[in-house]
């Protein structure tokens, strides 16, 4: 009878340590599995702000903060760098083939003769990004930044800055059913926002002591010791220009020509037709380089643009730096941007006509 009652008891006891076990074993797989895959990958990866020529492929780097790396001649194949922070970063020579990097911060990397082959790059940002040499065979991109990517590769550093009014007022633009006096408002809208956008890091300011209500601190103000041209081409320019006159300090206008003399401290904001490959634009930069305005004294603001059109400018003045609201394709027949912002011409309030 003794044993009868302690044979099942220790059979009950194996069977509940053994589903014990089982739960306990479950529960930590399903807390590691839970843990976010950067913070297992940094205690896998032995990272140094020096990996140049290591063999790093498929190696996981999701959400890091890899700003300044050295990762030049490293394999990277299959490697994942999604949300990842890599400004000012270094990839010369490196393999990236089959990469994953999807919304990716390359601003001012160096990526010059990557391998990009077949990588994966959607919403990554490379403003400022050195690609010379760098191979996108069959990259996956969006159209924005196969657009973006090719005006770097040329030299001319175009700027759409990402500003959600900008895009706002653009889709105003492309709207065929935008009435006139809209279309318009809409013109000297992105005239106001690219302004400020390209103001930000070009005017020069200088640091001076303000008197508060509790004692002295430090100011900054516009130096106004270097002035600022601001020409006006019609009647696009002027729309621009109408609507970007409150965020530009002091400031002298030229209307639809350019000046005789251009003084060698004064800086130049140029408010351009649209940039296609029959546009005057080209003409007009070469004009003022005449006069002996090179392209760091120059911020050209136009409202859109052809890449064909950048093309041209960046042959001849590979540095000039452009502000615009999107890069569009330029039709080979019509020389009309597709899909474009209609004909300015016809829809400006303000029009300039050539009298006989």
């Amino acid at each position: 009878m003794i044993k009868s009652i302690v044979f099942p008891s220790l059979k009950n006891a194996l069977i509940t340590l053994l589903f014990v076990g089982i739960l306990f074993f479950n529960s930590v797989n399903s807390a590691w599995a839970k843990r976010p895959p950067e913070i297992r990958n940094q205690q896998d990866l032995n990272l140094e702000p020096d990996m140049h020529g290591q063999d790093l492929s498929g190696n996981e780097y999701v959400k890091f903060d890899l700003n300044g790396f050295n990762f030049s001649e490293s394999n990277l194949e299959g490697a994942v760098f999604n949300n990842s922070k890599l400004q000012n970063s270094k990839f010369t020579g490196a393999n990236l083939r089959d990469a994953l990097a999807y919304a990716t911060d390359f601003t001012d990397a160096d990526l010059s003769d990557v391998n990009f082959t077949n990588a994966l790059l959607m919403e990554s940002n490379f403003e400022g990004a050195k690609i010379d040499g760098a191979d996108f065979t069959d990259a996956v991109l969006s159209r924005t930044q196969q657009k973006q990517l090719c005006a770097i590769a040329n030299g001319t550093k175009v700027i759409v800055p990402p500003h959600p009014l900008i895009k706002h007022w653009l889709s105003i633009l492309r709207e065929k059913n935008t009435p006139n006096i809209l279309y318009s408002t809409g013109y000297e809208q992105l005239g106001k926002w690219l302004t400020y956008e390209a103001l930000r890091n070009w005017l020069p300011y200088k640091k001076e002591i303000v008197n508060t209500d509790n004692g002295d601190a430090d100011g900054f103000f516009i130096n106004n010791d270097y002035p600022i041209k601001v020409l006006a081409m019609l009647p696009e320019g002027l729309s621009l220009w109408f609507g970007s006159k409150e965020v530009i300090p002091n400031s002298t206008l030229s209307l639809g020509e350019l000046p005789k003399t251009i003084k060698s401290n004064e800086g130049v904001i140029f408010y351009s037709e649209q940039i296609t490959t029959k546009s005057a634009t080209l003409e007009t930069l070469i004009k003022l380089k005449e006069l002996g305005v090179e392209s760091n004294r120059i911020l050209l603001i136009t409202a859109i643009c052809s890449n064909k059109g950048l093309n041209e400018i960046a042959k001849l003045l590979p540095n000039q730096v452009i502000y615009t609201s999107c890069i569009d394709e330029e039709d080979e027949k019509t020389q009309l941007l597709v899909p474009g912002i209609g004909n300015p011409l016809s829809r400006l309030s303000t029009i300039f006509q050539d009298k006989n």
